[in-house]
């Protein structure tokens, strides 16, 4: 199972400061983008990535209205893996199509209180389902266990989907992700509330 960081930057130096930490460490790092509309919380959004020097590879997770006109304000070439959430457009299924005509891979998160079998066909399309374990917004929640039991569901749509998720992941409970299924786990405090990001990043993986 791979350990992504995530980073919650409110500024455009706190994303170049927390790339940096990680740059060397990990092969992607995982980006949260909030309008601050879908969620309450805002970030850094689409013009502060662009702007990112000498990062690895680049999952973007967006939490905002209107995907797919977030999605073209991006430098195409800076993404490999761009995560929409299902609950926030009618016309996802048209999002994940654009953004995998810009051979980026597409991926749909889930907020804890959505059910997966209700976008049958978008999950067959997805290269990537994100099952949020807390409600999107604010880093430092604890995980909703039965948010873990859409990873089957999830599964059951697109046998070849990877699965993510993002929310309270620490030492015990990236055990428990893996367990459940998960391909990669997305955590920002245990990782960047640390001393050292480089032991914690051993230690999750060896969960």
């Amino acid at each position: 199972m791979k350990i992504l960081p995530a980073i919650n930057a409110k500024t455009k130096k706190e994303l170049e400061e927390q790339v940096k930490l990680v740059s060397g460490l990990v092969d992607i790092v995982h980006i949260d983008i909030m309008d601050g509309i879908f969620v309450p919380s805002e970030t850094i959004q689409a013009k502060e990535v662009n702007e990112l020097k000498d990062a690895p590879n680049i999952q973007i997770h967006l939490m905002a209205l209107n995907p797919l006109k977030e999605f073209e304000k991006f430098n195409h070439k800076k993404i490999k893996e761009f995560i929409i959430h299902a609950e926030s457009d009618k016309e996802i299924d048209h999002a994940l199509r654009e953004i995998k005509k810009s051979k980026i891979k597409a991926g749909l998160a889930f907020n804890p209180e959505t059910n997966p079998k209700k976008y049958v066909e978008e999950i067959k399309k997805s290269d990537i389902a994100l099952v949020m374990s807390v409600h999107p917004g604010f880093s430092g929640q604890k995980l909703i266990p039965e948010s873990l039991d859409k990873i089957n569901e999830i599964r059951s749509i697109n046998k070849k989907i990877k699965i993510g998720v993002d929310g309270g992941i620490n030492k015990n409970t990236a055990a428990i992700a893996k367990s459940a299924g998960a391909d990669f786990v997305c955590t920002t405090s245990a990782l960047y509330n640390s001393k050292s990001i480089e032991k914690s990043l051993k230690e999750l993986k060896k969960e």
